[in-house]
C-alpha cells in the first residue's frame, strides 16, 4: 500500500512501525500487556476494499484494537 514518502525516501510507513515497536517495548517495560496486530510491513486492509482511501481505513481499524 502507498503512503507519504519523505525527500530521502523514506516511507512513512515504516517510520510509523518504529515507532510502534518502540512503544511497544516501553509500554512492557511498564509492565502493561500489549498485543501488536501487525509487527511487519504487510498491510491488513479488508479484500473488498476498492479504493486507497478504503484501503487506509481498513488497515487502521485491522491494527488498532482497544482492549478494556
Amino acid at each position: 500500500m502507498d503512503g507519504a514518502t519523505a525527500a530521502d525516501g523514506t516511507a512513512e510507513s515504516d517510520i510509523n512501525l518504529k515507532i510502534a515497536l518502540k512503544l511497544q517495548n516501553l509500554l512492557e517495560q511498564a509492565n502493561a500487556t500489549v498485543i501488536l496486530t501487525r509487527s511487519d510491513k504487510n498491510a491488513i486492509y479488508e479484500i473488498d476494499s476498492k479504493t486507497l482511501s478504503q484501503k487506509k481505513v481498513s488497515d487502521i481499524k485491522n491494527r488498532v484494537k482497544i482492549r478494556k
